[in-house]
This record gives C-alpha cells, structure tokens and sequence, in this order.
C-alpha cells in the first residue's frame, strides 16, 4: 500500500488548506517545536475513524476546528483528506485511488466521505480492514510512549498480530453476526410471546376472515353489478339528454322566430298609432285644399267681374266709334251750340251763318268726340292689367291646390295602406301569440321531462358515488364495459330498476360488514 498525500483544511493550526504530497515510502515531517507536527499525526487518526476525543488532544469536537489567530478568522468546519494507491488492488473497490475524507462541524456532527461519496462510519472501518489498517494496523509513538509496544499486554498483541493478517474484517462481521443473532432470537422470543397472547383471538379472527371473504364476494360481485347498472344508465340518460335536445332545439328556434315576428308586427301597430297624427295632418290638408279653393274661386269670380267690366268698356268703345262714324246718332255737345251761337250772334250777315254752319257740319261730321274713348281706352287698360294680375294669382292658386291635393292623396294612400298593415300586423300579433303559447306548452313539458331526467341524473351520481366509496374506483371504470347500445335502449325501465334495488341490498350487506373501497 502507497499513501500519496494528506490534506489537512481547518483542522487545529491549520486555518488555510494544506497538502502534504508523500512520493517515497519513507516520509519525515521534522520542524519546531510548535509548528504543528503532531496535528499531522492526529489528522492521520482522524481521517482513520478515531472516536476518542481524549486521544486528540481535545474535549468536544468543535476543539479540533481552527478557532482563529494570526489575522485569520476561526473556521466553521474542519476536513482531512487522505489518498492511497489502489492500483494493486489493496482495497476493494474498482478505483485506481481510494480517497479517505472525514469532517466535523462546529455542533459536533461528522461526515464520512469514500471517493467523494457520504458513507458510515462502519463503512470506512470495513474498507480500511480490508487492507489491513486497523486500530492496531498502524501505531503512532508519541512522546513517553516508545516503550508501548514493548510492554502490551498478550491481547493487545494479539489484536496487532490479527490486524496484521487481515482478521479484522471478519471480527466486525463476527460481531455484527452475533448482535443480529442475539436480535433474532430476542424476536423469537417477543414472537412467541404474541402468539400466546393472540392465541384466544386466533377463532375470532377465523370467523372475521371468512366475513372478509364473504364482504369481498359480495364486494366483486357489487363492482360488476355496478359497472353494468352505471353503464346502462350512463347510455339511458345520455340518448335521452340528445333527444330532449333534439325536441327543444326547433322549438327555441320556432319560438325566436315568431319572436322576431311579433316584434315586426308591434312595430307596425306602433306606426299605426302615429297615423292618428296622419288623420290630423289629412284635416288640416283639407282645411286648406278647402281655403284654397275658396280664393281660388274668389280669384276667378274677380276675374269674371273684371272681364266683364272689361267688356264694357270695349263695348263703350265700340260704340263710341260707331257714333262717330254714324251721322244718324251724331250728336253735338251743348257748349259747342253755344258757342256756335255766340259766333253767330256776332257775324249779323245771312250768307255768313250759312258758311259758318255749314263748316260747323262739315267738321262735326267727320269727328268723334275722342275724350269718351280714351276714358274708356284707360279704363280697359287697368282692367286689362288686373285681369293678368288676378290670372297669376289664380294659377298660383291652382299650383296651391294641386300640391295639396296631391299631398293630400298620398298621405290618404299612404294611410289606407297603412290600415290595411295594421290589420294585417293585427292579425299577425294574434296568430303568434297563439303559436308562442302553443310552443310555450310543449317546452313546459319537455321542462318537465328534463328536471325528471336532470334528477335520474343526479341520483346516478350519487349512487356512483356511494359505491365507488364503499367498492373503490374500480367501479369507476364502467364505461370501459361493452354493451350492445341498441339492447339497452330499447330495455324497460323496470329492469334497470331491478338492478338498482339489487345493488342497495348488496350496499346494505357489505356497509354491515364495515367494508370501505379506500384509497386505490
């Protein structure tokens, strides 16, 4: 065996991690009084599994932690690692180094390490058995003990001479062997003083086992009873939930639709309502269809008075030419005889008066008295404009009462049509309020049908759930049985109801026997 080196962290003087590499098989660690010699040699006993404290120089295991000096801090822990040459084998374990560390804490506990990996304390003894390093395989002579060797006693020699053969490990494994024994045979004894206590119970617990048999037949046989009720029931309530539902889908639809129907149909009977204040606007079209054609008229009586005076005139003037050109109706004013006769009056010859006379004739024969005419020319001229004035204002008039009527007209049309909408939306509110009471029947019977169905559905629950407790999830697994669909839902329902009034007695008999599924 080859030791290669010690490494020594927080160990007594040791504050900093420390390696002593070892290359020969001779190895010397000279040095001062002081500087830390045998600290080594205690590392060695450490490391090798030395329990007593005493044989360290130390009270408690946290004596053997650095505690501080020279401008270091005290550490929390202290390690010691060994490694050995293993490529001849020496140990039993397939590694060509065998690394050797133990650890103590400040609380006192301690860490055994194997390559790297947390181990017993009785697995690093073992290992160091198995090469022959012991409790006696290695000796470390310390001052004023030179002569131990020397003077042990005959067993103590024989410890070292049975270390030195490898003995060891056989005597751990003896005495290992012996406390297993001892604790086999105090069980032995513990055991046989059971049986004689439980002796008296040995019929009791007879009978219990066959009642547990019993419960477990019974128990099977509520499992398979109970997949087979589950699954039926499970197929029943599932094909009568898709029917209900394939029953009230339609009528929800139907029953929106009329919905949307009677709100079309209550919209027109809302327009309807304001043609109340169509009828009003009709009124007030009349009033003023009515007022417009009473001007219109009093326009077209001014007209056939002005028209006529008008007429008049032309008459007038006509007639005034006439005279003019007629010496039948001739006439002369009297002023112009007058003045003809003051004329006369002052000439005092015959011959005079005649030609006087008959220039006076002359001159009246051929000219009109043109004053009475073009009075009469005037007068036709402003009738004439009054006449185009009262014209206009009669078109206007017309244009007044045509726009009227024909407002008028629409809004009568418009309100007949909106007569015959309403009866019609009249009629609708009635047909759909019957068909929504119609379909608002069979819903409250499909209703019916599905809280009957949602209450088999619930007690199938509860049922799953009491026999699932009283059976264990097994029974929970039911939809993995295979049934013929078709079989079970053209079956009766008293058959399934058979089946469940057998699954309450089985409930009842294993309940009795204080049977519980557990937890699976």
């Amino acid at each position: 065996m080859y030791l290669k080196s010690i490494e020594l962290s927080g160990f007594k003087s040791f504050a900093k991690k420390s390696e002593l590499v070892f290359n020969s098989q001779v190895t010397s660690i000279v040095g001062p009084n002081g500087s830390g010699k045998s600290n080594v040699a205690e590392a060695f006993r450490f490391v090798l599994g030395e329990q007593s404290i005493k044989n360290l120089r130390g009270k408690k295991g946290e004596d053997l932690i650095f505690n501080g000096g020279g401008g270091e801090a005290r550490a929390n822990r202290a390690s010691v690692k060994v490694i050995f040459d293993n490529t001849s084998k020496i140990f039993g374990i397939d590694f060509p180094e065998v690394t050797v560390e133990r650890v103590v804490h400040r609380d006192g506990v301690n860490e055994y390490l194997i390559n790297g990996s947390v181990v017993r304390l009785r697995d690093v003894l073992e290992l160091l058995a198995s090469a022959h390093i012991g409790a006696s395989g290695h000796h470390i002579i310390s001052q004023g003990e030179a002569d131990k060797i020397l003077n042990a006693s005959v067993k103590d020699r024989k410890s070292i001479i049975e270390d030195a053969l490898g003995l060891k490990i056989y005597q751990y494994k003896r005495i290992e062997s012996e406390r297993k024994l001892k604790k086999t045979f105090e069980n032995i004894a513990q055991v046989q003083s059971l049986r004689r206590e439980i002796a008296p119970h040995l019929k009791f617990l007879k009978k219990q086992v066959e009642k547990v048999e019993k419960a477990e037949s019974q128990k099977q046989e509520l499992i398979a009873l109970g997949k087979e009720y589950f699954k039926r029931e499970d197929l029943y309530l599932s094909f009568s939930k898709s029917a209900l539902k394939g029953e009230k889908d339609p009528l929800h639809a139907e029953l929106e639709k009329l919905t949307r129907e009677l709100k079309d149909a209550k919209a027109v009977l809302e327009r309807s309502a304001e043609g109340e204040k169509k009828n009003f606007a009709v009124l007030e079209l009349e009033s003023e269809i009515a007022g417009a054609r009473v001007h219109k008229d009093a326009l077209v009586r001014e007209s056939g008075k002005v028209e006529g005076l008008l007429g008049a005139e032309d008459r007038i003037i006509r007639k005034e030419k006439e005279l003019a050109t007629s010496e039948e109706h001739k006439t002369i004013r009297l002023r112009e005889v007058e003045e003809l006769f003051q004329e006369i009056s002052s000439l005092s010859l015959v011959e005079t008066i005649m030609t006087r006379i008959r220039e006076f004739i002359r001159e009246r024969k051929h000219s009109a008295d043109s004053s009475v005419i073009l009075e009469a020319e005037k007068r036709a001229e402003e009738l004439k404009a009054e006449k185009q004035k009262v014209e206009q204002s009669i078109a206007q008039a017309e244009v007044k009462e045509k726009t009227l009527q024909a407002k008028y007209d629409s809004l009568k049309k418009d309100i007949e049509a909106e007569k015959d909408s309403s009866r019609d939306a009249e009629k609708a509110v009635f047909r759909i309020m019957s068909e929504e009471q119609g379909i608002i029947s069979k819903l409250g019977v499909l209703k019916l049908r599905e809280e009957r169905i949602m209450l088999e559905e619930a007690e199938w629950k509860r049922e799953l759930e009491e026999v699932s407790r009283l059976v264990g999830a097994e029974v929970l697994h039911f939809k993995t049985l295979a049934l013929d669909e078709r079989t079970v839902l053209t079956e009766t329902r008293p058959v399934q109801e058979e089946r469940k009034r057998a699954i309450e007695k089985l409930k009842i008999r294993l309940e009795d026997a204080g049977v519980s599924g557990g937890e699976e």
